[in-house]
C-alpha cells in the first residue's frame, strides 16, 4: 500500500492474507474457549489480551478477570461492595459480566457444531 500523509511519502507492506485450516483450530477445550473469544463479538467491555492476565477474558482491559468478578458475586458480595472495594470498576462492568457467562452456551454449541 502506498501513499502521502502530509509532505512525506510512505510504504507499507501488508502480509500475505492466511486461510485457516483445521491445523490453525486449537485443541484443548481451553484453547477453543479462547480462541472462540476471540474471535467471537464479546461486549466492548471485555477485552481478551494474550498478555494479560494469562489470556483470560478481562473487564475494560483491567488487571481483573470477569473470573474474578464473578467470584466476589458467588462469595455474597454485592454489587455495591464491589463497586466500594474496586472504585475503578463500574455499574455497567456487571451487565457486560453477567451477558458473558449467559453466551457461553452458545459458544460451546458453536464448536461442538463446527466439529
Amino acid at each position: 500500500m502506498k501513499g502521502l500523509v502530509g509532505a512525506a511519502r510512505f510504504e507499507l507492506a501488508l502480509p500475505a492474507p492466511m486461510a485457516a485450516t483445521a491445523a490453525d483450530i486449537p485443541r484443548t477445550v481451553a484453547e477453543q474457549v479462547l480462541w472462540c473469544w476471540t474471535m467471537a463479538n464479546l461486549n466492548p467491555r471485555i477485552t481478551v489480551e494474550p498478555g494479560k492476565m494469562g489470556g483470560k477474558p478481562c473487564i475494560r482491559g483491567l488487571r481483573f478477570t470477569v473470573y474474578d468478578m464473578a467470584s466476589y458475586l458467588a462469595s455474597g458480595m454485592s454489587e455495591d461492595e464491589i463497586l466500594r472495594d474496586f472504585p475503578y470498576l463500574e455499574k455497567e462492568d456487571f451487565l457486560a459480566v453477567y451477558e458473558f457467562f449467559a453466551s457461553i452456551p452458545e459458544r460451546i454449541s458453536v464448536l461442538e457444531a463446527s466439529r
